[in-house]
């Protein structure tokens, strides 16, 4: 979410709204979220289901007279137009957050708890140094939003008596929907505890290898024009649509959408501070070529391991949540519409699926290519 903000029109990041971004007063960060929750695309048709990223949730964010008392000066861009200071009528809808596996992989690189740990020693002593006003500044904005209850009545504030553990909510929403734990699941020692519901997509791995294992099959046969094609599309139909059928069942009437909404930019606030070389990064001596460098960097100053795989997840994880918006949005809708995912067409999915598939392979060490499914309905 945050990363579509300071981006130009090539899709790189400018670096003085990226500094803007980070100097920030929280109240404007806090503006920002209540803002592209309102400009989320939001389609009122009867063609499409309440929970599909055309039309997320009916849930209602902060009042437009409040909201315009929010406003500030400080400039943005959307992802596709430059936006005026803050005003919300140049904010067309657009859709402005990624999908729920985004947030999932990103925290499966111990990105969260690596932060928590930085920000600990720099609140407590000088074991990292004293960070320059930059650096203070971000994590005033990161410990106000992300490591702390979200003050009540804003889109985001889903804590409560009732789900006083944001970790925890998030496990459940992971669980719920995919059917997965993150790869950390321990807590001072303990299992970290969470609500795992009786209904939830357990099926989800087997059936997006299974589909990601045939378009593979498509992927390399789809310039094969002698001979029999091993390519099935109503096979990659069929795992398709049953992926739909298990998320959108998930997020049906919007359940799930502004724990999405949240959990998603929570990670990629994250993502952003590790994107380029930031302040944050420079006291920390931790300067890199690649967010998953960084990370490592920083992991090795507070001395807790970032995953050895965080590569593949910070690569991957815009590229499923892609895959899996658009299979949301019932991108394909009949045994014909599966080329998309393969065919080499302008507009077509090929390119991310197989990286996509390449990075799956490696952080789950699973055969996609050679996937025995033979046994699988």
């Amino acid at each position: 979410m945050f990363r579509r903000i300071v981006v130009d029109n090539t899709g790189k990041i400018d670096l003085e709204r990226l500094n803007a971004l980070f100097q920030a007063h929280p109240i404007q960060i806090t503006t920002l979220l209540e803002l592209a929750w309102r400009a989320r695309e939001h389609q009122d048709s009867a063609e499409l289901l309440l929970g599909q990223p055309d039309r997320r949730s009916d849930s209602r964010g902060i009042p437009d007279c409040l909201l315009d008392g929010l406003m500030c000066t400080l400039r943005q861009r959307g992802s596709d137009a430059t936006l005026e200071p803050f005003n919300r009528a140049s904010w067309t809808n657009v859709q402005l957050w990624m999908h729920l596996i985004y947030a999932y992989l990103i925290e499966n690189t111990r990105v969260y708890e690596i932060f928590r740990k930085v920000i600990y020693e720099f609140r407590h002593g000088e074991k990292l140094g004293i960070p320059r006003p930059e650096t203070q500044h971000w994590m005033r904005i990161t410990e106000e939003l992300f490591y702390r209850s979200p003050a009540p009545f804003f889109i985001f504030a889903i804590d409560s008596d009732i789900r006083p553990d944001q970790g925890a909510t998030r496990r459940n929403a992971y669980w719920r929907l995919f059917g997965m734990e993150l790869n950390h699941p321990m807590k001072e020692g303990m299992p970290y505890a969470f609500v795992k519901p009786e209904t939830s997509n357990i099926e989800f791995v087997n059936v997006l290898e299974n589909l990601l294992h045939h378009i593979y099959i498509g992927l390399i046969n789809v310039s094969n024009e002698s001979g029999a094609k091993p390519t099935d599309d109503a096979i990659i139909f069929n795992y398709a649509n049953q992926l739909f059928d298990l998320m959108i069942t998930r997020k049906q009437y919007g359940i799930l959408a502004r724990e999405e909404f949240w959990f998603v930019s929570m990670m990629s606030w994250f993502h952003l501070t590790l994107e380029q070389n930031t302040s944050v990064v420079l006291d920390l001596r931790a300067e890199g070529s690649s967010p998953e460098q960084r990370l490592f960097n920083i992991a090795k100053r507070v001395e807790m391991p970032a995953h050895s795989k965080s590569e593949q997840f910070f690569r991957m994880a815009p590229l499923l949540s892609e895959l899996l918006i658009f299979i949301e949005s019932n991108g394909v809708s009949d045994a014909p519409a599966a080329q998309t995912l393969y065919d080499d067409v302008p507009g077509s999915l090929r390119g991310i699926n197989y990286q996509i598939i390449a990075d799956w392979e490696q952080a789950t060490g699973h055969n996609i290519r050679k996937r025995d499914y033979s046994n699988v309905k």
